[in-house]
C-alpha cells in the first residue's frame, strides 16, 4: 500500500463538453516526435458522482459541473491510501504523446475500491506532476 498526495495547484479549463471538463495539464509538454497527437489537456467527468472519479486520484476545489471554458480551477490529490496493482518499466521510454516520455508506470487503485474491477488509475513516476508517494505497508 502507498499513500499519495499532491499540493493544490491552479490550472485553466481548456474546454467543457456535456460530459467532461478538459484541463490544461501544466506538467507535460507535447512531444513533437510522437506518433500520438496529445492536445495538452486531461479530461475529467463533469458529474462529481460519476464512477469515472474512481479512475483518478485528482480532485477539484470546486464542483466540476459549474466550470466553464477559461475558468481557473484548483486541482490536488488529497492524501489517500492506494493499493499497487502493477509496476511496468518502459524500455525504451513510452511514446505517450507528451514529454518527458515515461519510463515507469504504476497501476494503482484507491484501497477502498480495490474490489471494484472498474476502479484504478496509473501514475507515471518520472513526470513533473507534483505527486508525493510513500510506502505505507509492504503487506
Amino acid at each position: 500500500m502507498v499513500v499519495l498526495s499532491s499540493p493544490v495547484v491552479s490550472t485553466t479549463v481548456a474546454e467543457v463538453s456535456a460530459y467532461h471538463v478538459y484541463l490544461v495539464w501544466p506538467w507535460k509538454t507535447k512531444d513533437p516526435e510522437s506518433q500520438f497527437a496529445w492536445n495538452g489537456t486531461v479530461a475529467f467527468s463533469r458529474d462529481s458522482e460519476s464512477p469515472e472519479w474512481l479512475n483518478t486520484p485528482w480532485r477539484f476545489g470546486s464542483d466540476p459541473s459549474d466550470l466553464k471554458t477559461g475558468d481557473t480551477v484548483e486541482l490536488s490529490i488529497p492524501e489517500f491510501e492506494a493499493t499497487v496493482l502493477s509496476v511496468k518499466k518502459h524500455e525504451p521510454a513510452r511514446d505517450a504523446g507528451w514529454l518527458p516520455r515515461p519510463t515507469l508506470t504504476l497501476g494503482l487503485c484507491a484501497t477502498e475500491f480495490v474490489d471494484d474491477p472498474e476502479a484504478g488509475f496509473v501514475i507515471y513516476c518520472d513526470t513533473e506532476e507534483p505527486i508525493s508517494m510513500f510506502v505505507a505497508d509492504r503487506g
